[in-house]
């Protein structure tokens, strides 16, 4: 029926697992299962016994707000089922699992539609539609126009703004893939203007013009460029940064004028946005981070252009932002602006987030002079992936290119070294500050300056003591690395023979054993040669992945017979005759005929009837 889809959970289950649970949302209503039952309330558990266990539930898609303000829309609806279309959240679905032994057991996860439909991280829309797509600067954005939607711009226009936009930014957190759906408003009454959820999925009315101030496309789009969680002194800096930035990216892409621009931040000095205390959000209207916020933003970036020369912007100080994995407070966001902008600047923002006061938006003049020069903007990018030459591993067991496998796969004690491009695409020089973090937490920087348009390669390394799942992070471009503990090799084979005989009753013997590792990273193991039972010797052989060596042992024994030499589960025996007994002299020496006399012939003919006999 219209406002309701039907979801079915199918899990394939590894025969290592041991227990599956999920939970479905709130608004379900299951309707069929196989090989799960119900537990508690919303949660459900797999019987063990199904290879395939499904789970089938109605949901309503249908979300709506009362929200009033510059992003609003004619309506109520952020999510909506028409019956023939809908444009809905993707379902959450909390999943836990164990299993036994010692590897590792993920959830891989894959949402499709039963028909005509497209799907993102978070968003979904389900009807006839067309895909188009474009790859800039490191992001492929997919535009999802339904049937039912009539765009307001071409859908080359709007990823050109995209693409634009992508370029312009240099503030880290690019997704891979943004996923933007056109909204049809033929017969819906939305909300809002555009929305965006999870990390970069984005829904737009098909009604958006790009030559406005207010424009929603730039404006969601910004949204997925920011990368941090903000705590509530900060929390106005979120929509007034998008704000700002749509408008200021609008002017810079020429879609609209300077009046346009400067009419857009002048809305912060209305009544009654102008008297909210933006660091608390109690004394918001709803829209001061869209209005007042948006014009402070703009009055930041303004004095840290001009501060620093243009050698700097606020996008320096979103960026750093962006580097936070715990939410960004309002001392740690005062810090970032006077790193960036100094002191002076760091007064501005006290004075106008923490008081009733507002700037004056500037003129053309004062822009022209500020911002007529684009500042500069240094992004960071590490190595294609593909790229095998920019990651190399060294350490105890190779020196050697990483190999195409990703995640890179290495051994405790291993090093990575790797590559990053920091880039300048602005009109002026400016200091670069490539930081390196591992599982979110520094490891190391390089600093320097850039002329416009520069580019410079930096080689980083760093070395993994303990094993475990590992990103590797510069700016907004990461790797992920897999350490392990290194594996134990294999012996292949083994023979052995004898060698030498150095009197009447001590021989020698050579054991030659293969030894390979079919791992895809290091192995390092002691192995300790027995003969006849007894521990003999103890070499250490460590090798790189996939590597096959040949070791080799020497003993002696004393005794002519049956000798067994034993190695990693791997065995051989060597039979060694007894030595003939000494010729007399008048019969083994000569003093007239030069050359090999009777008795080496006969030693040369004893060493020829050894047998070696493999056991495996």
């Amino acid at each position: 029926m219209p406002g309701e889809i039907v979801v079915t959970l199918q899990y394939s289950v590894p025969t290592d697992v041991v227990d599956v649970q999920t939970r479905v949302p709130p608004r379900a209503t299951v309707t069929a299962t196989d090989g799960f039952i119900q537990r508690d309330g919303r949660e459900y558990r797999w019987d063990r016994q199904t290879a395939t266990p499904t789970l089938t539930y109605r949901l309503s898609v249908n979300e709506t707000l009362d929200f009033t303000g510059p992003i609003a829309g004619n309506g109520d609806y952020t999510f909506v089922d028409r019956g023939d279309w809908a444009l809905m959240r993707v379902p959450a679905t909390a999943t836990g699992w164990s299993w036994t032994g010692g590897g590792t057991v993920g959830l891989s996860r894959e949402t499709t539609t039963a028909g005509p439909g497209a799907v993102g991280d978070s968003m979904a829309y389900l009807g006839e539609h067309r895909e188009v797509t474009r790859t800039a600067n490191g992001q492929t954005f997919r535009l999802i126009i339904p049937a039912r939607a009539e765009l307001a711009e071409s859908p080359t226009r709007i990823l050109d703004s995209m693409a634009a936009a992508s370029h312009t930014l240099q503030v880290g957190d690019r997704d891979e893939t943004v996923f933007m759906i056109a909204a049809p408003t033929e017969s819906t009454r939305w909300g809002v203007r555009g929305l965006q959820t999870g990390d970069s999925d984005v829904w737009v009315r098909d009604s958006e013009r790009l030559d406005t101030a207010d424009n929603t496309w730039l404006h969601e789009y910004v949204h997925t460029r920011q990368g941090y969680t903000a705590s509530t002194d900060v929390r106005w800096f979120t929509e007034a940064s998008a704000t700002y930035y749509a408008a200021l990216l609008t002017l810079q892409q020429d879609r609209i004028g300077f009046q346009a621009f400067r009419d857009r931040l002048a809305l912060g000095t209305r009544t009654p946005d102008r008297s909210a205390v933006l660091a608390d959000p109690t004394t918001w209207d709803t829209i001061a981070p869209y209005t007042k916020g948006a014009l402070v933003a703009g009055e930041l970036d303004r004095q840290t252009r001009q501060t620093t020369a243009q050698t700097q912007s606020l996008q320096d100080v979103l960026s750093r932002m962006n580097t936070q994995n715990a939410p960004v407070t309002g001392s740690e966001f005062r810090e970032m602006v006077r790193q960036i902008g100094g002191d002076d600047t760091v007064t501005l923002t006290d004075r106008y987030t923490s008081t009733r006061e507002i700037p004056s938006t500037w003129d053309q003049q004062t822009h022209e002079q500020v911002f007529g020069a684009t500042p500069a903007r240094i992004g960071y990018t590490l190595s294609d992936p593909e790229n095998t030459a920019s990651y190399r591993v060294s350490g105890p067991y190779r020196t050697e290119a990483a190999g195409m496998d990703r995640p890179i796969r290495l051994a405790t004690g291993e090093t990575l070294s790797f590559e990053v491009t920091a880039s300048n695409t602005g009109g002026t020089a400016g200091e670069y500050d490539a930081r390196v973090q591992v599982n979110g937490k520094q490891t190391d920087r390089q600093q320097g300056r850039l002329a416009p348009g520069a580019t410079t390669t930096l080689t980083f390394s760093h070395t993994f003591a303990t094993a475990g799942e590992y990103r590797v992070a510069v700016g907004g471009s990461h790797v992920a690395v897999s350490v392990r503990m290194p594996a134990q090799p294999t012996v292949t084979s083994i023979t052995a023979q004898e060698t030498t005989t150095t009197g009447p009753a001590t021989y020698a013997v050579e054991i030659i054993a293969t030894i390979q590792n079919d791992h895809t990273y290091p192995a390092a193991g002691n192995f300790t040669l027995y003969q006849n039972g007894k521990p003999l010797a103890t070499q250490r052989v460590q090798l790189a992945p996939n590597e096959e060596r040949t070791i080799s042992y020497n003993a002696t024994v004393e005794e002519a017979g049956e000798h067994i030499y034993r190695l990693g589960g791997q065995q051989a025996t060597v039979t060694i005759a007894p030595a003939a007994p000494p010729t007399p002299d008048s019969e083994t020496t000569s003093t007239e005929s030069p050359g090999f006399g009777v008795g080496v012939t006969l030693l040369a003919i004893v060493s020829l009837i050894i047998v070696l006999v493999r056991k495996q």
